[in-house]
């Protein structure tokens, strides 16, 4: 397994944005389908993947 420093170094990529993208994985499947249609912003999803599926929903509804 690599190591996110070994990421970095051999993708040229900051450990934040491997980070950032990594937390994505961890979203409820209709959030990652909001995040690539565009209908929200990574930095405004990124932290709802620490919650529990059902919980990510509650902070941020799209209007």
């Amino acid at each position: 397994m690599l190591t996110r420093l070994y990421q970095d170094s051999r993708l040229g990529i900051a450990q934040s944005t491997i980070s950032s993208k990594l937390s994505t994985l961890e979203l409820d499947p209709q959030l990652q389908a909001d995040l690539v249609a565009g209908r929200r912003k990574i930095e405004h999803v990124r932290n709802l993947a620490k919650l529990p599926p059902e919980q990510q929903h509650e902070p941020f509804r799209v209007r």
